[in-house]
């Protein structure tokens, strides 16, 4: 039986044999892929020699049995695209590719980086907004054209355009447009006169968005009425002033009423003279205008410091209106207002009808304080356009003032309108000097020099024996330094200047005081530059020496009414402090001696200081002339005294005893005439008389006022 069995294995396996297949090589083929011998994997038919190697998921198979796989194999196909990744963020440039089955080392399947040099900007980054606009996520869209950017502002419309938005419109940018604004509390963005920087009005409308309305408002209308109670029915109330929208029974709107038990006595009634009753309520029993020899106590008003250390009254401007009502004012300066004597100044303005005797706080007159330890106010000047809008502006000196080095000084100019309760912060430029020990603001002056119709501010700097001008306009934040000049003039002891027309060619001629050496030198406006001895349109010089002549200037007067401004140099040290002024006829032009002047008023009294201060009035009497204010603090021991000359005086010399009116002072070491002034501060047409001294009423410094003849 054994061969029977062999037979039958024999068929097994050729019939096992012919159903396999036998391939070109000869070898038996399992997978049926026509490859024997040379198959690397008999069991898969997709590999053999004849096969394409392809890239595979676990680069393990050598499809076409050449002994390299995937990469190695120059051949394979089936290859994905990779990107660089320069920046490592799992993203790579789209345009820097290569091709392979795996990625080579630094490149990656994305090819979605905008910036492949910069890990946070990428396709997962987060856009934020950037000043750049840079679109950080990649998405074709940057900042504000990227809903999902993060950091914006919430803004809201202002569709009034008033810079306060309203709530109820908000929106999101990282930059906003400029029309948007970051505040939302507009209450009315219809009406850019509403918003909560508006002042609020008697008008029933909530301006100020506080939720009040006109008297409801917290902090009162601003333009509420003031109201008395007139209880004597003559139409001026007297007492307290009641501020509101709207008027209760049985009052007025006119004040100041000294009796309101009589109805003959109000501020409207006409002054009987000589009768002993203040009719009109000004606080003094007289009607006239003064003459002969007064005294502070005929004072139709007196407006006094807060204590009487405060130093009220030291300096004293006039003539210009920083207000814009078209009413003249006075501005009068305290260098120690505080009364701590730290040398906070203060300067307040005088305007309109003024009567009594009161600090500038109890009347409620407008103020500026500022600047602690410098002693702001030491000089002042006003009457002219610094910033060329029309309205009048005003220079304050601090001579002491530190901005960048030990007594530099300052001078600080205020834009019109001039409103009460502003300090050096609301300057609206500002002029220091270059270097320690300038006193920059020890003298100060305004005035169109150079002809273009706004003004220009001149300031001392006597320590570097020179003035410096700067041309206006001045802008708002500007700060200057005297190194900044249009103009400087050089000299020995320039510590005292003023402006005006003393040639009669419409512009204002810069004047110095030449003390130290008692002259006067004059330099012709329009100039620029550096100007020297040779640039000069006239030179005084004084007979004496050491007399302070130029101590006291006024420019631009024409005193003896023949249509050209003259000028007026106070010597307060001369024969022994007596004092004496000369009066040098315009126009000017060359050298004056002494006795070349055309009038000189000679003091009397030893240590008076005549001429210490002047001013000039334009008429205070009714009689068609000019006068001259001349101070003479020292007079009487201290008690100081204020002189009134006429106009149009006789050629020649004279003694101060020979002149028109005499105010004395009346308090010991009052130093009337520390300041004087001249302006038609009440409006009825006529000049009136201010003198001011540091001490002219009960100890406490301040200014007397003598109505002009319109009273």
């Amino acid at each position: 039986m054994r061969p029977l069995h062999l037979s039958i294995l024999g068929i097994g396996l050729w019939s096992l044999g012919c159903a396999a297949g036998f391939p070109s090589d000869g070898i038996f083929d399992w997978d049926g892929d026509g490859y024997g011998a040379s198959d690397c994997d008999d069991l898969d038919p997709e590999v053999n020699p004849a096969a394409d190697e392809r890239c595979d998921a676990d680069h393990a198979i050598d499809e076409d049995c050449d002994g390299d796989i995937d990469d190695d194999d120059i051949n394979v196909e089936n290859l994905s695209t990779f990107y660089r990744d320069g920046d490592g963020d799992g993203h790579g440039d789209g345009d820097n590719t290569d091709e392979a089955c795996a990625p080579p080392e630094g490149f990656v399947a994305s090819g979605e980086d905008c910036d492949d040099e910069r890990a946070e900007v990428g396709p997962d980054a987060e856009e934020v907004c950037d000043s750049a606009h840079e679109d950080e996520d990649c998405d074709g869209n940057a900042d504000d054209d990227d809903d999902t950017a993060g950091g914006k502002v919430t803004v809201y419309a202002d569709d009034d355009g008033d810079k306060y938005g309203n709530a109820a419109a908000p929106e999101d940018w990282c930059h906003p447009p400029v029309e948007l604004v970051d505040d939302a509390t507009d209450c009315d963005d219809t009406d850019d006169n509403v918003h909560p920087r508006a002042s609020e009005l008697c008008d029933g409308i909530d301006n100020d968005c506080d939720g009040g309305i006109d008297d409801d408002d917290p902090e009162g209308a601003n333009d509420a009425d003031r109201w008395y109670d007139d209880g004597d029915g003559d139409g001026y109330g007297g007492g307290a002033a009641r501020e509101a929208c709207v008027k209760a029974a049985g009052e007025v709107n006119d004040g100041g009423d000294c009796d309101d038990g009589d109805a003959t006595v109000n501020p409207g009634a006409e002054e009987v003279c000589n009768d002993g009753i203040d009719q009109d309520c000004d606080y003094t029993a007289e009607g006239c205008f003064i003459s002969g020899a007064v005294s502070t106590r005929d004072a139709d008003a007196t407006v006094l410091g807060t204590t009487g250390v405060d130093v009220f009254g030291y300096a004293m401007a006039s003539g210009g209106d920083t207000d814009g009502d078209g009413v003249a004012e006075a501005w009068v300066t305290g260098i120690n207002a505080d009364g701590t004597g730290t040398g906070t100044g203060v300067a307040v303005r005088l305007t309109g009808r003024i009567s009594g005797n009161d600090s500038y706080v109890t009347r409620g007159l407008d103020a500026i304080f500022a600047l602690d330890s410098t002693e702001v106010g030491t000089t002042l000047a006003s009457g002219a356009d610094l910033d060329g809008d029309g309205l009048d502006d005003l220079a304050l000196g601090a001579p002491l003032a530190d901005p960048g080095g030990n007594d530099q000084g300052l001078v600080l100019l205020f834009a019109g309108p001039v409103v009460d309760g502003w300090d050096e912060s609301s300057a609206l430029a500002t002029i220091e000097g270059n270097e320690s020990d300038d006193y920059v603001g020890w003298s100060v002056a305004v005035g169109d020099f150079d002809g273009d119709g706004v003004g220009d501010v001149f300031v001392a700097e006597p320590n570097d024996d020179r003035v410096t001008g700067l041309f206006g306009p001045f802008a708002a934040g500007e700060a200057w330094s005297t190194s900044d000049y249009d103009l400087v003039a050089d000299g020995e002891t320039y510590e005292h200047i003023t402006l005006g027309d003393v040639s009669g060619d419409g512009l204002a001629e810069l004047v110095v005081g030449d003390y130290g050496y008692s002259r006067a030198f004059v330099y012709e406006g329009g100039q620029s530059g550096s100007l020297d001895s040779y640039d000069r349109l006239a030179t005084f010089d004084s007979d004496y020496s050491a007399i302070s002549l130029g101590f006291s200037l006024l420019a631009g007067v024409d005193y003896d009414s023949d249509g050209y401004g003259d000028l007026v140099l106070g010597s307060p040290a001369c024969d022994d402090e007596k004092g004496m002024i000369y009066i040098v006829e315009g126009p000017l032009s060359g050298d004056y001696a002494e006795s070349e002047v055309q009038l000189e008023v000679r003091g009397l009294e030893d240590a008076a200081y005549f001429g210490y201060s002047l001013a000039f009035a334009a008429d205070s009497n009714d009689n068609g002339n000019p006068e001259l204010i001349v101070g003479a603090p020292g007079s009487s021991g201290g008690d100081g005294a204020v002189y009134v000359l006429d106009g149009s005086p006789s050629s020649g010399a004279r003694d101060v005893d020979d002149v028109d009116i005499v105010i004395s002072g009346t308090q010991s070491g009052g130093e009337l005439g520390l300041s004087v002034g001249a302006a038609d501060i009440d409006g009825d047409g006529w000049s009136d008389i201010l003198a001011g001294g540091d001490g002219v009423y009960g100890g406490y410094g301040g200014a007397a006022i003598f109505y002009g003849a319109g009273i």
